[in-house]
């Protein structure tokens, strides 16, 4: 028997859950054809209980300890590697899966580029066709000719729209098995229970306050969040956009924050932090442009905990945050220019339409909010830099 899967690699462990349904109906994995994605079987005098674990590594090789617990290695092509343990238990120790993850994280990345590049060129087409509405106040005429090939551009046009189909289901389906492996379930809010120094008579006082663009000026959220706590207020709960915090009135235990930014955070940060005692409070969805809360109460006599080793950590993750948002903004400055400057020849002879000149308008607060932020980025950049030197 053999049974083709395309995206088997995408998810291991489902595949591996197949793998051990194909045993217990009495087919035996013979082969694999990497290339083709294709699946072959024996059929078994026996029904078995085996289970499977798939992992991508140059060399086959298992530790002693996990030899000990009856896994073994049952077929390798290339660098697919294919474990079985036949013992009645579940193991609860398994082979790594890092060479698996790191090989997806590759194949989503290339998707992403090639998603991005798509993006691009219909960003580009869109502000060309824009720019042309907007300064004649027609879209232009497009003209098809008649040519032979058109057959071959309809089968590239279909090609790439499948190729884009299948990019699109890729990442989303990678993301999702990476989130399933850490063990990155969606965020929860964390809820802690208030510490009952006080009398029990006293009522549960809760304030809310909003706080926008805090990314920019991390520092600043940190500053403010202590000077609440110095108040008798402490931070139990923030909305999953990031903009509305809650606080409720606190014993007199005092807690540390920390306002971390991550360009791409690691399977093991969170684990980190937890460890040394810090509480996630908020975090941003996904693992790139991460940004995270965290808190850490302490005693009035102990010394203010520490989220970074060393102060240089703190200025170089302040120069990460400027490089990125630069990144971001600073090509988005670029094309809105353009179109003023395409604009403001029509506005200047009078030629402009009403909208036109509401966009004009529009587009010039778009610049100088994408300029202000650039502006605070650098500023905490200086802060935090001016007290090294």
């Amino acid at each position: 028997m053999k049974v083709c899967k395309p995206f088997w690699s995408y998810d291991p462990i489902k595949t591996e859950i197949w793998l051990s349904e194909q045993a217990k109906n009495d087919f035996q994995l013979v082969r694999i054809n990497r290339w083709l994605r294709i699946f072959y079987f024996k059929k078994s005098s026996k029904q078995q209980r085996i289970e499977f674990h798939i992992n991508y590594q140059k060399e086959a090789k298992l530790p002693r300890t996990l030899h000990d617990r009856g896994w073994a290695l049952t077929l390798q092509e290339g660098k697919w590697t294919i474990y079985q343990n036949q013992t009645d238990n579940e193991s609860q120790l398994r082979p790594s899966r890092e060479g698996i993850l790191k090989k997806n994280r590759l194949l989503k990345r290339g998707y992403m580029i090639y998603l991005g590049y798509l993006a691009f060129v219909l960003m580009f087409m869109m502000t060309i066709l824009g720019t042309s509405w907007f300064v004649t106040g027609e879209l232009g005429e497009m003209t098809r000719v008649e040519s032979p090939l058109w057959a071959l551009t309809y089968t590239l046009q279909a090609a790439g729209i499948i190729l884009m189909v299948i990019s699109i289901y890729s990442v989303i389906k990678i993301k999702n098995v990476e989130n399933r492996i850490y063990g990155q379930q969606e965020l929860e809010l964390v809820k802690r229970e208030e510490n009952n120094n006080h009398d029990n008579s006293q009522d549960f006082i809760t304030i809310t306050r909003w706080k926008f663009g805090w990314q920019y000026a991390p520092d600043k959220l940190v500053d403010w969040l202590e000077e609440k706590g110095e108040n008798g207020y402490r931070l139990f709960h923030i909305n999953k956009l990031g903009t509305k915090f809650t606080f409720n009135k606190t014993s007199s235990k005092r807690t540390s924050y920390a306002v971390d930014f991550q360009g791409r955070a690691t399977s093991h940060y969170e684990t980190i932090h937890h460890d040394a005692g810090w509480v996630k409070v908020f975090a941003t969805k996904g693992r790139a442009q991460k940004w995270t809360i965290w808190s850490k109460e302490y005693e009035v006599d102990e010394e203010v905990p520490q989220f970074y080793s060393e102060y240089l950590e703190l200025v170089n993750q302040a120069k990460s945050v400027l490089k990125n948002y630069t990144l971001w903004f600073v090509p988005l400055i670029i094309m809105y220019l353009y179109l003023i400057v395409q604009m403001s020849s029509s506005i200047s002879t009078s030629d402009a339409s009403p909208l036109q000149i509401i966009n004009f308008f529009i587009f010039i607060l778009v610049i100088i909010s994408f300029t202000s932020i650039i502006i605070k980025c650098y500023s905490y950049y200086r802060r935090l830099k001016r007290r090294i030197y």
